[in-house]
């Protein structure tokens, strides 16, 4: 299990997308055999919606 350092820099407070390429949530999900299987880039990204 690891921490995410730095803020995500989502969309707003209410819109959870991920604003931005440099944003340190993109591709640093897990992967999880057999849970996430698609998803674009390198790992999952952290969060609800994969950019």
């Amino acid at each position: 299990m690891s921490a995410l350092a730095g803020y995500p820099s989502y969309a707003s407070l209410y819109n959870m997308h991920l604003n931005s390429a440099s944003s340190p949530a993109i591709d640093a999900g897990a992967v999880i055999p057999g849970v996430t299987n698609s998803y674009n880039g390198s790992a999952p990204d952290i969060g609800a919606y994969e950019r």
